[in-house]
């Protein structure tokens, strides 16, 4: 699995966008705790820009994997996480954010 780098220079955009997003809601750790099913981010995440900084460290590791099962994993992972972030951004936002 060959990945481009306009897919990937799209996912970084994209996850840009959601650490604006977090930023701009000042979501409060306590309305952001228990979120997320505990296999999809790491246990240590408590702010919501942890999650951001997850999947941006997932994303890093995606760029450099050379095996195609790594890079398959990773891009599953990174689907996952970010769907998972943007329906939180949309309960936390409405649809007024989520449109950005």
């Amino acid at each position: 699995m060959s990945l481009s780098n306009s897919l990937l220079t799209r996912l970084q955009q994209e996850l840009d966008k959601l650490r604006d997003q977090v930023q701009q809601l000042a979501i409060n750790e306590h309305d952001f705790q228990d979120w997320f099913d505990a296999s999809l981010f790491h246990p240590s995440a408590q702010l919501p820009l942890d999650y951001v900084n997850e999947i941006e460290r997932n994303l890093h590791r995606l760029r450099v994997a050379s095996d195609s099962a790594d890079q398959l994993w990773l891009a599953e992972r990174l689907s996952q996480q970010m769907n998972a972030l943007h329906r939180a951004l949309f309960y936390f936002g409405g649809p007024s954010l989520a449109a950005r």
